[in-house]
């Protein structure tokens, strides 16, 4: 509390200088720069299958700076490039800024397309199969323009053998950048992004109804469903504040369901959390 243990900048922050710094060092491209990126968070997640530092696993703290972390240091590089960008041709608009501009964001774009060829390093850890399977499946959905009940792709079912979408780690690193606005769904139509014919769709997405989308709907907070939510991140902004909403206003006991919610969470799998 003093401050003595504090660091002065965040992980972020830190990761950010040393990107621009080798990528200044080296004189590389973006898309050299990101590649290095991903592939070094990449390897720290697959260190894990093999531990040598000790007993305690760490996979979810490596999927942190792979997932949160390292999309977070981009999005910094990229907006400070573009804001400067936007400051430059507002004083002098000329060709030079002009041909500057976009560069980071389509390294990233370029080292995203690269990274499926590194198959050996994008393969999930057990305790993440299944999520990295929905964000495939999610692609799919979206080429073949099908959403379930309430437009939500968690609670996701799939048969791998049937619809051919086992999901992979680019997909929960493309998911991320989506989710920050460095990408957009046009990244589901990148060549080998998804396995298959489009018109492959899971089995039993149909119609599947996730947790959240039955509180958007009014339902109450039963035990059963409490306990749901409490390992389902929500996949929304307006799904998080119907929850504080029901936190703050509710009975006593549906204050300590919507506080247990947005704990529980929040802690189940951080890195999720938009």
């Amino acid at each position: 509390m003093d401050g003595t243990q504090a660091a002065a900048a965040s992980a972020v922050e830190n990761l950010t200088g040393l990107v621009k710094a080798l990528q200044a060092v080296n004189s590389t491209t973006w898309h050299d720069a990101f590649l290095a990126l991903w592939l070094a968070a990449l390897r720290l997640v697959q260190r894990e299958r093999d531990p040598i530092e000790g007993p305690v696993p760490r996979t979810d703290t490596f999927l942190c700076v792979l997932l949160s972390v390292t999309p977070l240091a981009v999005a910094n590089i990229i907006e400070e490039e573009e804001s400067q960008w936007i400051d430059q041709s507002a004083s002098s608009p000329s060709n030079q800024w002009k041909e500057k501009k976009g560069k980071c964001r389509q390294g990233l774009v370029n080292s995203l397309q690269q990274l499926g060829d590194y198959e050996s390093l994008l393969t999930p850890p057990i305790s993440v199969q299944s999520v990295a399977n929905q964000a495939a499946a999610k692609a799919v959905m979206s080429i073949s323009g099908i959403t379930n009940g309430s437009g939500s792709y968690e609670n996701t079912s799939m048969n791998e053998s049937a619809s051919g979408c086992s999901g992979n780690m680019r997909h929960l690193v493309v998911e991320a950048c989506i989710s920050r606005n460095l990408l957009d769904t046009s990244a589901y139509l990148w060549p080998g992004f998804v396995n298959g014919g489009t018109n492959q769709v899971p089995q039993g997405i149909a119609g599947n109804v996730s947790c959240w989308s039955l509180v958007m709907k009014g339902s109450s907070l039963t035990p059963s469903l409490t306990n749901s939510l409490i390992t389902t991140p929500a996949s929304s902004l307006a799904e998080i504040e119907k929850i504080y909403e029901v936190a703050t206003t509710g009975s006593e006991d549906e204050k300590i369901a919507a506080a247990s919610i947005l704990c529980g969470a929040s802690l189940f799998r951080g890195w999720s959390i938009q």
